[in-house]
């Protein structure tokens, strides 16, 4: 049952986040939040299996919720001609813990600044400096395992990503996400981390490179504050 509930939640982010390309990032991160709580609703009514020695210390566990920032990097690698894209970047979080083990996350990056540098690669195209922005939002299901102050998690989700003024035009694609990263806890209320999450792995780019593999990473380093 939960499976099929996944399913329509998935069905459901691709009809509401992304029904209208041309929607504001404000409006889009209201669609991604009202998807976040439509997942959490799912978890919060004990839909999610977790193992029964879980099930039976974390179920009374309060809900927690968290703000993150992050500083970190960008790259869009084609994989035939190992052309790159890369810039850095700046990364604002909000989520809902359900327990210590499963959370629900969105998050909005942006490269920092309006230029985008491009290594050429085994091409002849000189290398070259884009003036572009880069944005991604996206929404996650956050898997973690505790064990002491570190906690190594993994990331899976949905997401928007979107590149301005490239080759005279803006490209934008969805794609499913999914990350690994690892959190130490330093107080109470506060603690760092590091992850890597891959947001798009496909052929091409919203018309570009149609017959390449294209791939974007995002790698961040950050501090979570929990209420």
């Amino acid at each position: 049952m939960f499976g099929l509930k996944c399913l329509i939640v998935l069905k459901l982010m691709d009809g509401i986040l992304y029904k209208d390309k041309n929607i504001g990032e404000y409006d889009m991160f209201l669609r991604i939040a009202s998807v976040a709580i439509m997942c959490g609703q799912l978890v919060y009514a004990g839909e999610v299996m977790i193992p029964a020695t879980v099930a039976s210390v974390e179920v009374s566990s309060p809900v927690e919720y968290y703000v993150e920032g992050a500083l970190g990097s960008f790259s869009l690698e084609d994989k035939v001609t190992s052309e790159e894209l890369s810039v850095k970047t700046g990364m604002l979080g909000a989520g809902i813990a359900f327990s210590p083990y499963i959370a629900l996350e969105a998050r909005y990056y942006r490269g920092i600044g309006n230029q985008i540098d491009f290594d050429s690669g085994a091409t002849s195209s000189p290398d070259k400096v884009y003036d572009s922005t880069f944005t991604n939002l996206s929404v996650f299901a956050k898997f973690s395992y505790p064990a002491g102050r570190w906690t190594p998690y993994v990331l899976w989700g949905y997401g928007s990503l979107k590149l301005t003024n490239i080759e005279g035009g803006d490209r934008e694609e969805r794609a499913m996400q999914y990350g690994v990263g690892v959190r130490y806890k330093t107080t109470e209320h506060l603690s760092v981390f590091v992850d890597w999450v891959r947001t798009y792995d496909d052929k091409g780019f919203d018309g570009r490179a149609k017959n390449d593999d294209i791939s974007i990473d995002l790698v961040s380093v950050g501090i979570t504050y929990r209420f």
